[in-house]
């Protein structure tokens, strides 16, 4: 199945395939981002899912790496996003996921290792539902987990979802 894919400002860089990565990627440098328009096949519901990606970044500023989600969670917003906390976080990961009622907020911080050293890290966030738990890894080790069994919800929202950018506005890309 493939998805309708919008790419703003599309930005390739090319990779070094001595590490491993194949071909291209895209870069973000704070204006452009990845649009997937919303499809039965993002219906998280209550399931469990993981976000996985490769992130090189030195920023010192607050930065979504993927985002869907209606608003904020403090106000009912419903969805899921990680980021990177930037400077306030000394560049650590950061997640949220809320069901309209009960929330972890965007700025939970995920992770104790900084990865804005400008260096590739691979990075997996796991939303375990089932047992209640966000589960960070980087670089293949496990970092930390959060308490998520009080949002036990449908997490299942009409927005898109956005890589680069907040989804429910087009601030802290």
């Amino acid at each position: 199945m493939s998805l309708p894919l919008t790419v703003y400002q599309r930005m390739p860089c090319r990779l070094p395939l001595s590490l491993g990565f194949s071909k291209y990627a895209l870069e973000f440098e704070g204006t452009n981002h990845v649009e997937v328009s919303d499809d039965p096949s993002l219906a998280l519901g209550t399931e469990d899912f993981s976000v996985a990606f490769w992130l090189k970044t030195s920023t010192t500023s607050r930065g979504f790496i993927v985002d869907k989600r209606t608003g904020t969670y403090g106000t009912g917003g419903v969805g899921f996003n990680v980021s990177v906390k930037g400077a306030a976080g000394l560049g650590r990961l950061e997640a949220g996921i809320g069901d309209g009622t009960n929330y972890i907020g965007d700025s939970t911080l995920i992770s104790n290792t900084s990865v804005t050293d400008n260096l590739y890290h691979y990075i997996v966030v796991n939303f375990a539902r089932s047992i209640g738990e966000i589960l960070c890894y980087v670089d293949g080790f496990f970092e930390l987990s959060v308490d998520i069994s009080h949002v036990t919800g449908s997490i299942t929202n009409p927005q898109n979802l956005r890589i680069g950018v907040r989804s429910y506005n087009f601030t802290n890309r």
